[in-house]
């Protein structure tokens, strides 16, 4: 099988696998974390768990269902209890609490990836799947243990209202409904047409109304001076915390211990065929 090939099927939204794990810290926690799942486990155990997923189930990722006195069910992976309360990890990635006093019984379930979710493929998705499982965890472009390149961006469109009003805003305040988190390749790489999809255009020359395709990505440091490293055009504009820097492929600069954010305006008209950040003296901050 094609590992390449068998990213872009492990990241169809349709099979929910990215919703339920998470490669290199970043995606759902329902299943176990597949950062070196190629490098720990062998080709049989990963060719028996995506076909008979109930068969060998890793300890903490049973299900549990609770059934409630007025007839409601829940089920999820059990991350915590007091004395009042079940705390269920659910398939779609939310904690969800449960009354003890309302359980009228509570079940060990099966696993949470269902049977037969593979059927619908075909047998070289299939293989293209395994492959690129097994390939996790292998040094080289599969890799992803490594923190200190950013797999996930927070993308929103920039317009000429925000622009009018200050584009310090969007620059200061990374927290808002108007950025939606978009997950790179294990290896690191945001492609064009997640970043266009973002702009929500029908095709790449429709850009009367926009300044720019905005980015962000957090990391921590530690206070030690930091070199940040990233692929994009030329026209890139650059923030950190704020403060506009010019852009270089290659930027060093000293900044304090703690949590800082980097904010990118890219060209809508000339949006690089991939955008990526490597980092010296910090490590980014993944699921956010």
């Amino acid at each position: 099988g094609d590992p390449a090939r068998g990213e872009a099927v492990y990241r169809r939204p349709e099979l929910g696998c990215v919703a339920c794990h998470a490669i290199g810290g970043v995606g759902g926690q329902v299943g176990p974390d597949l950062t070196s799942i190629g490098a720990s486990a062998p080709t049989d155990y990963l060719v028996e768990s995506l076909i008979a997923p109930n068969a060998k189930i890793k300890e903490g990722y049973h299900s549990v269902i609770l059934e409630t006195k007025d007839g409601e069910e829940y089920s999820g992976i059990l991350q915590s209890e007091n004395g009042d309360e079940y705390f269920l990890r659910n398939a779609v990635n939310q904690i969800v609490s449960v009354p003890k006093q309302d359980v009228s019984e509570k079940t060990m379930g099966a696993s949470m990836m269902p049977a037969g979710l593979l059927e619908a493929l075909s047998d070289q998705d299939k293989h293209d799947l395994l492959s690129f499982l097994s390939k996790l965890g292998e040094s080289g472009p599969f890799d992803a243990a490594r923190n200190n390149v950013a797999r996930r961006w927070k993308l929103r469109a920039g317009r000429h209202t925000d622009e009018q009003f200050g584009i310090e805003r969007i620059i200061v305040d990374t927290s808002g409904s108007a950025w939606n988190p978009a997950d790179t390749l294990v290896d690191g790489r945001l492609l064009q047409p997640i970043m266009a999809q973002a702009l929500r255009l029908r095709n790449i020359n429709q850009v009367t109304s926009l300044i720019g395709l905005m980015a962000t990505a957090s990391f921590e440091t530690t206070g030690e001076r930091v070199t940040i490293n990233i692929n994009a055009n030329d026209d890139t504009r650059l923030w950190i915390d704020g403060r506009e820097f010019e852009y270089k492929r290659e930027l060093s600069t000293s900044l304090p211990a703690g949590k800082h954010t980097m904010v990118l305006q890219l060209n809508p008209g000339n949006l690089p065929s991939f955008l990526r950040s490597e980092i010296e003296g910090a490590t980014f901050v993944a699921n956010e």
